[in-house]
């Protein structure tokens, strides 16, 4: 059966347009009752490498669906995926909202269910109805999903949940969920790499155990060599795709099974590792005036490793994971320079009251599209990146980082005389 990839412009009244690409089976082979769709976020990362965050490292999801419908091993379904809007992607895929950040995923989520789907099956003839409607995400993308599917009860049946960033507003999303169940009960493919890092990983099992008694299906899945990455769910999409549309109706439980109120032990969760870039490139142009409006860039540090931390005072990783790279900062003194760069709309004075609280000795910059522009992608916060003494991007840590992995990266950069 052939397939086709298209490309739509939708929008909701007084918001931007975004793209919406479309992977469409042949449409003379339609089913009666329509075809199936999954709708999933961060769209410019999911079928085309050049739009990809990070070049290259797309999930590959037209040639993996393609593959299994081709071997029989799902059936033909329709698969759209929604881009983000740059700036606006932390608001419209969060449920609560923390000085004037977040709390858009209401919205986002009337998008979907009365914008996008109908019109998916006006354009395409896919079901409107819970069983016909999936939808999915990783990361912020992967609360998106849970939130929307919870504030619009019974118009997805299939969610795909990958690397979910539970974190949100100190687990928000359990209490809710906890409160108002998730109904009714959609069939769940759950998620998480085991090396991003120990706290992503209670937070994946505490969802886990919510949404136990909420689901129709459940599998969850701890990959052994998964990292907070477009790579890590790509690997993993053609498993969870395959699950999702085959018909299997068991719970499975991949690395933790319960059974009678008793738990097999958990395996430890692996240190989180960096993310290395297989072509790195430079961050020469990078630059921004810091909260004192002294210009601060790479460029001036070369020479030294750079580390630009992007966090805000709302995030809680974030707030963990400063004094460790504060405490690098005195060790390593000259040979690293950290950066922050804020993501938030906090006054200068609260800003540097935050720092002072949380022991940043290193400059902090605010973040803006086009210095965002210049890295590979903000896919969580906090998110860590790595530069190298010539100036290029080299590695990246995309959840809380791990003092000893960051300095393990640090280390590796640096000449023998600076360690």
């Amino acid at each position: 059966m052939s397939t086709s990839l298209e490309h739509l412009t939708a929008g909701l009244p007084h918001a931007p347009d975004r793209t919406v690409t479309v992977f469409a089976p042949d449409a003379d082979h339609r089913p009666a009752g329509g075809w199936q769709v999954l709708i999933l976020q961060d769209g410019q990362n999911v079928f085309e490498p050049e739009r990809a965050h990070v070049p290259g490292q797309h999930w590959r999801v037209a040639e993996t669906a393609q593959a299994l419908i081709a071997a029989g091993r799902i059936p033909p379904i329709v698969i759209a995926g929604v881009d983000h809007l740059g700036p606006g992607r932390i608001r419209e895929f969060t449920p609560t909202g923390r000085r004037n950040r977040g709390g858009g995923a209401p919205e986002y989520g009337r998008f979907i269910f009365e914008n996008l789907v109908p019109r998916l099956a006006r354009e395409f003839g896919t079901r409107t109805d819970f069983d016909g409607v999936g939808i999915g995400g990783s990361s912020l993308g992967g609360l998106a999903t849970v939130v929307i599917a919870r504030q619009f009860p019974g118009r997805a049946g299939r969610l795909l949940v990958m690397s979910p960033s539970v974190w949100w507003d100190d687990r928000v999303i359990l209490e809710r969920l906890r409160r108002v169940n998730l109904r009714p009960p959609p069939r769940v493919w759950l998620d998480i790499g085991a090396h991003e890092g120990a706290r992503a990983i209670a937070d994946a099992r505490a969802l886990r155990d919510v949404l136990r008694t909420q689901t129709t299906d459940l599998k969850y899945v701890e990959d052994p060599n998964g990292h907070h990455s477009e790579t890590a769910w790509a690997a993993r999409f053609g498993d969870a795709l395959e699950w999702l549309y085959s018909g299997l109706l068991a719970v499975v439980l991949v690395v933790a099974f319960f059974s009678a109120g008793c738990a097999k032990p958990q395996p430890e969760p692996h240190v989180v590792a960096a993310q290395r870039l297989a072509t790195p490139f430079s961050l020469d142009s990078f630059r921004a005036s810091d909260l004192d409006g002294i210009d601060r860039s790479v460029s001036t540090w070369k020479g030294r490793v750079v580390v630009v931390n992007v966090w805000a005072t709302w995030c809680g990783p974030c707030r963990r994971e400063i004094p460790a790279l504060a405490a690098l900062q005195t060790k390593y003194q000259s040979s690293v320079q950290m950066l922050g760069l804020l993501q938030d709309n906090v006054t200068d004075d609260v800003a540097r009251a935050f720092g002072r609280a949380t022991g940043m000795n290193y400059p902090i910059v605010r973040s803006n599209f086009e210095m965002e522009s210049k890295l590979p992608g903000i896919l969580a916060l906090p998110m860590t990146f790595i530069v190298d003494r010539a100036g290029q991007l080299v590695a990246m840590f995309a959840s809380e980082i791990d003092s000893a992995a960051v300095e393990a990266e640090i280390v590796r950069l640096l000449p023998p005389s600076g360690r």
